[in-house]
């Protein structure tokens, strides 16, 4: 373990998911989108909500359906991440990969507008 994870390893990812997890709350505060992404370093959870995420029943509140349509078109840019909304940086994610996720959720920002809008 100790040749693939070495030191600084982890801190370093954890730091890369707290700022894309920024970059992407971002992104939906911009344009006022009912879509926000929570968790701590490597992992991050979307949620289909403007509610604070502070308990699992608020993560609950969110729109399930348009959670499912997020799934699918990160699907189709080539983003895996579970159905639930869970993602997890693993150690060959960089900047490009995190990039890519963003473009991909800025489209969805953009192609679902009518939808993330909705009180």
């Amino acid at each position: 373990m100790g040749e693939v994870c070495r030191r600084g390893a982890a801190d370093a990812r954890n730091a890369r998911g707290d700022v894309l997890r920024d970059r992407l709350n971002a992104a939906g505060h911009a344009v006022d989108a009912k879509l926000q992404f929570t968790g701590i370093g490597s992992m991050l959870a979307v949620h289909t909500t403007r509610r604070p995420i502070v308990t699992p029943a608020d993560a609950a509140a969110g729109d399930q359906k348009l959670k499912e349509l997020f799934f699918f078109d990160m699907l189709a840019a080539g983003i895996w991440l579970a159905r639930r909304g869970m993602m997890t940086l693993c150690l060959p994610i960089g900047d490009a990969e995190c990039d890519k996720l963003a473009a991909a959720v800025e489209e969805f920002l953009s192609a679902r507008a009518s939808l993330l809008a909705a009180p």
